[in-house]
């Protein structure tokens, strides 16, 4: 188990070209949530420095931060409350995972090093150096048919896994762009942008459904809840902000 704790997080980049299928709704409602009707809920403050990764935990109970003052936070996703702090890292965290139910986070850092953290106390359990994990943001659609690929340009590309090739290119954003996001059910996507958006796109039509502004800088990370009801996203601004509708 300690060796697939480590290794999960590889797996996320190494797995780019697996293949799989995809379906999409031309409908801007998914499950009953109206993605147009988002906005801020919540604002999260407590990191000194840019926020460079977030996620909610598998459960959706928590959120998980990393910043560039080299620290991990984990919030209450329902009341803010920011939880637990754990220092390890010696800069940037630009990577977090939280597996709830086994008690664990996974964190990477532009130290180069992969660490495995004890949710519940903050101590590290595992360590290990990898100094060539690729820094883009890649993300599958639900049936792995499509990967969501972002890597600092203004767009998002959209390609397909079997043939690798680009099928769609995302265009809204006027910044780079270091963080897209497939929602759970694979219909649409997220990203957060340095021009300090962040966009919800119907993913079959490539089209921008919404736009998110709240961030008085530029947006690095963004993770949508394991539901599909809300979208967190860290900044520049340090903070962090819960999207959804009331």
């Amino acid at each position: 188990m300690r060796v697939v704790k480590i290794l999960s997080l590889i797996v996320v980049f190494a797995t780019l070209f697996s293949s799989c299928g995809n379906s999409t709704d031309d409908s801007e409602k998914s499950n009953k949530i109206d993605y147009t009707k988002f906005k801020c809920l919540k604002t999260l403050e407590g990191h000194s420095s840019p926020v460079f990764s977030v996620a909610y935990s598998t459960n959706d109970s928590c959120i998980v931060s990393g910043s560039d003052d080299g620290v991990i936070k984990i919030w209450d996703a329902k009341t803010g409350e920011c939880i637990r702090t754990i220092e390890g890292h010696l800069n940037t965290v630009s990577y977090v995972f939280y597996n709830q139910s086994e008690g664990y986070i996974t964190s990477r850092g532009n130290d180069y090093y992969i660490r495995t953290w004890d949710a519940n106390t903050g101590e590290c359990t595992e360590s290990s150096f990898i100094p060539y994990i690729p820094m883009e943001s890649m993300s599958y659609s639900s049936d792995k048919k499509y990967v969501a690929y972002a890597n600092g340009k203004s767009t998002i590309e959209i390609m397909e896994v079997n043939t690798k090739e680009s099928v769609k290119i995302l265009e809204g954003h006027s910044d780079g762009v270091y963080s897209a996001e497939y929602s759970p059910d694979g219909k649409y996507i997220v990203s957060g942008s340095l021009d300090g958006t962040i966009k919800i796109w119907n993913a079959k039509k490539g089209k921008c459904i919404h736009t998110l502004e709240g961030h008085s800088d530029g947006v690095n990370s963004v993770y949508w809840s394991n539901d599909g009801k809300y979208i967190v996203s860290g900044s520049w601004d340090k903070t962090i902000k819960i999207w959804g509708v009331e």
